[in-house]
């Protein structure tokens, strides 16, 4: 803090009285008090920061979990078993809308491309179809192996078939999309497809085919969609 002061100082001389001014500056600092010499410490006296002490106390917590897991027989929990309202449809019963006639469904396919390529319907189950198709001179391609388009042929018949016998009378079923992988070569006896459906709505429906050879090796994967429309 700085200031100042006035001082007047009146002098005689000579009979008159003579003054003069002496301006006094003032100035005033604060000097802190400082506390008698404390005796020196280690690092360990000193006050801790309190993030340090956190991520101690992380650490400890963390090694301190890691040992009782390790300790202890950790069961995920079971979901509880759900039971089906009374009067319910059960999930295991048959997706077929009749009873299916392979017998039948095999002769109407004799005089096309189905029975030219020896496929033939084989076995219906509640929620799958299952046809064969032989690898010989009709399906193989000129290099001797099975031609991918008689494999996907295969699926689209199987997936044709199923898709007619879900449907709703009155309705139809026509291809619109499929695709296919082919995933290992085939150059004798028999491939086996079996279509079981991913969706079955009302104006469409997905189906999946795995196509195996004799010794259940999956030779290619197949996907199609079928259109329900109005019965011609």
């Amino acid at each position: 803090m700085l200031g100042s002061v006035l001082l007047l100082a009146v002098v005689t001389v000579n009979g008159i009285q003579h003054g003069r001014g002496v301006l006094v500056l003032l100035t005033s600092e604060v000097v802190p008090r400082l506390s008698p010499a404390s005796p020196a410490g280690s690092m360990e006296d000193m006050p801790r920061n309190p993030e340090t002490d956190l991520d101690t106390d992380l650490d400890t917590d963390l090694d301190t979990a890691t040992a009782r897991l390790g300790e202890e027989d950790v069961t995920p929990d079971t979901p509880a078993v759900r039971t089906a309202p009374a009067g319910a449809r059960p999930t295991t019963a048959a997706i077929w809308r009749d009873r299916p006639d392979l017998d039948r469904a095999n002769r109407m396919s004799a005089g096309c491309a189905i029975g030219h390529l020896g496929i033939e319907l084989t076995e219906i189950g509640a929620h799958h179809l299952i046809g064969r198709m032989p690898v010989d001179r009709r399906t193989r391609q000129p290099f001797g192996i099975l031609h991918g388009g008689a494999t996907v042929l295969l699926a689209e018949t199987l997936v044709s078939c199923a898709a007619t016998f879900v449907a709703a009378p009155g309705t139809a079923c026509v291809g619109m999309e499929i695709n296919a992988n082919h995933l290992r070569p085939v150059t004798s006896g028999w491939v086996t497809g079996t279509a079981q459906p991913v969706s079955l709505g009302r104006r469409s429906q997905v189906w999946e085919v795995r196509v195996v050879d004799d010794d259940d090796r999956l030779v290619c994967i197949s996907r199609c969609t079928m259109a329900v429309i109005e019965g011609r």
